[in-house]
């Protein structure tokens, strides 16, 4: 996930929050996927029977100025959050098994989401997490892997190279698919992949389970979600359950998510 800029006029930012809301709630409320949870953050059917929090923590490290990655992430899942989206390119995820362990969360009781760095190929996929993301995390399976960007460069990010390497995505694609089979994760996507990009691996035959696209207040792109959204409902039957991830996160004040109780503020 990418932090957003500082916004500084509330009611620019209201108004943002109300399209957004408007575009998210009618894209959820056309595929029915949405049900309530204990915490009071809604679930996301995401298809084959996995229901994905909609609400994640981002552990980059960015993202958590003036405290740990190890200390947010035990007091997000202390807090009632569920949701832990990781990466081995940000450099944390032993903090964030760390914070995983320390909450004392049983591990069935969360929601942990981790990435391969672009199209790497079938057997790099397989290696980098049987290898090293589940041993780095400390766990048995992850709930949700996608693939980071679509290309191999991040001088290509989001998705510049459009259709070159289209083989390497297919590629590391079947990786994920093995590791599904083998129950080392439970639902497979992709991330930052435009529609082009998408539409590869639905002509292959493969069905990408979310889209986790950048789309938060710095950034929005109503038009490419609302295109998603109206392909894959057409889609449906060939592509199951499709749900696009959505990081939409908030600059707090410097290590206020580690020194101060933040209930009110994660219930609002």
């Amino acid at each position: 996930p990418l932090s957003a800029p500082r916004v500084h006029s509330r009611l620019g930012a209201m108004a943002v929050l109300a399209k957004m809301s408007a575009v998210l709630g009618l894209a959820l409320a056309s595929r029915a996927v949405v049900v309530a949870s204990g915490a009071g953050v809604p679930d996301a059917d995401i298809g084959f029977g996995v229901s994905m929090p909609m609400l994640a923590f981002g552990t980059m490290t960015m993202s958590n100025k003036g405290c740990t990655v190890e200390g947010a992430v035990e007091q997000w899942i202390r807090l009632g959050g569920r949701h832990i989206d990781m990466s081995l390119l940000y450099k944390t995820q032993p903090d964030a098994g760390r914070g995983i362990k320390a909450s004392g969360v049983p591990r069935k009781e969360l929601f942990l989401t981790t990435k391969v760095e672009g199209p790497i190929g079938y057997n790099a996929t397989i290696d980098q997490v049987i290898n090293q993301d589940l041993p780095q995390v400390g766990v048995d399976y992850f709930d949700l892997l996608i693939i980071h960007f679509p290309c191999p460069t991040m001088a290509d990010f989001p998705n510049k190279c459009g259709s070159k390497f289209k083989q390497e995505r297919l590629d590391t694609w079947r990786g994920l698919e093995y590791l599904k089979s083998t129950g080392k994760v439970r639902a497979i996507g992709i991330s930052n992949f435009n529609t082009e990009q998408t539409m590869e691996l639905i002509g292959a035959g493969y069905r990408p389970m979310v889209n986790q696209v950048q789309w938060h207040l710095g950034y929005h792109n109503d038009t490419f979600l609302e295109d998603q959204w109206g392909r894959y409902a057409r889609l449906a039957p060939l592509v199951c359950a499709w749900v696009a991830q959505l990081i939409i996160q908030f600059k707090l004040d410097t290590d206020s998510l580690c020194s101060t109780p933040m209930s009110p503020l994660l219930q609002q």
